[in-house]
């Protein structure tokens, strides 16, 4: 149970009209004959198939594994009957045997379980896909009664033939009424009718061809003369001038613009020339630095340092021999100015 070999969910529908019915049990048993009575009585054009088994004893487990096998093995079987008739618990016991449920959960055909008598419960009934009370209800389960479905056959046969009826005697009514119609007793004068109407169509759609026309002819008039009245070559000429002096005086504008812009850029261009630093060292002047930063100091480096001095046209690597401070003359000059 707690693998799930009892759940509902896994159990198989039974095919509805089989083929060929397979039987695990005792070929010489009761259970055979009762499923071989049933089945030839309730659907003939069945087939059954024997997979005999002992099944009853310490051997008939192992007996009945092996034929759920073999029934497996063949061809086209729809559906198994595995079982056996009454008896005591210890001759059902077999059915109780977990090899056995283990087969019958494994088999690949559904199966129907007839153990006993009705009373008789064992694990292959709650592993089967469907239990019957006795091997006689398995064959009942396992193929249905031929004369049902003949008596069902019938009974469709005779509903469609009514069916068939009440279709004709319908078509055939129509088919009446159709007959009796104003359009098949008379059909000269129907298509005389069409072709009136035909012709009225047809009047009706020169008329409205030739009011459409004049009136697009008038329309057509009314603005020939607007256009004429209106002088549109003149006036296309006259634009034309004013658009020229337009376009001449725009000109002007934008001469006289671009020169001022190039005038005050070419103003602001020697501002920056005069402002440059390249220009004051054009003038004889350099640019002194130390780990490659500008020295405004002597505090910056001191006797033994290099450092670099960068010219107009490249620059020089030198060493600093001696450091000469200016701090006597500003000291003397913040003097004389305390005197002062």
């Amino acid at each position: 149970a707690q693998e799930g070999l009892f759940a509902a969910e896994r159990k198989r529908m039974l095919p509805r009209f089989p083929k060929r019915v397979g039987v695990v049990t005792s070929p010489t048993g009761a259970a055979i004959r009762d499923i071989c009575t049933t089945i030839r009585r309730r659907y003939p054009q069945a087939e059954i198939v024997l997979s005999p088994a002992v099944v009853q004893g310490a051997d008939a487990p192992a007996s009945i594994v092996s034929a759920i096998r073999i029934m497996n093995d063949q061809p086209d079987i729809d559906v198994l009957i595995v079982g056996r008739g009454g008896g005591s618990i210890e001759e059902l016991w077999a059915f109780n045997d977990e090899n056995v449920a283990r087969a019958i959960a494994t088999s690949l055909i559904p199966v129907i379980s007839a153990v006993g008598h009705e009373t008789d419960v064992t694990i292959a009934d709650f592993v089967a896909d469907v239990r019957a009370a006795t091997p006689t209800a398995a064959a009942e389960l396992a193929v249905p009664h031929y004369l049902e479905w003949v008596e069902r056959v019938r009974q469709l046969e005779i509903r469609m033939h009514r069916a068939v009826r009440g279709t004709m005697t319908e078509q055939r009514n129509r088919l009446t009424r159709l007959g009796n119609s104003y359009a098949m007793r008379q059909p000269e004068r129907r298509l005389e009718e069409a072709a009136e109407r035909l012709d009225r169509a047809h009047l009706r759609m020169r008329q409205t061809m030739k009011h459409l026309l004049d009136r697009r002819r008038e329309r057509y008039t009314r603005l020939d003369e607007q256009i004429k009245r209106y002088r549109l070559a003149d006036q296309i000429g006259e634009k034309r001038k004013n658009l020229s002096k337009l376009r001449a005086t725009l000109d002007e504008r934008m001469l006289g613009r671009l020169n001022q812009k190039r005038m005050a850029f070419a103003a602001r261009i020697a501002t920056l020339e005069a402002l440059s630093p390249l220009k004051v060292m054009q003038r004889g002047f350099s640019l002194v630095y130390t780990n490659d930063r500008l020295v405004k100091s002597v505090e910056q480096f001191a006797p033994g340092d290099e450092i670099m001095v960068r010219l107009s046209d490249g620059s020089a690597t030198a060493r600093v021999e001696k450091v000469n401070r200016e701090e006597e003359k500003q000291s003397g000059s913040q003097e004389n100015g305390t005197r002062d």
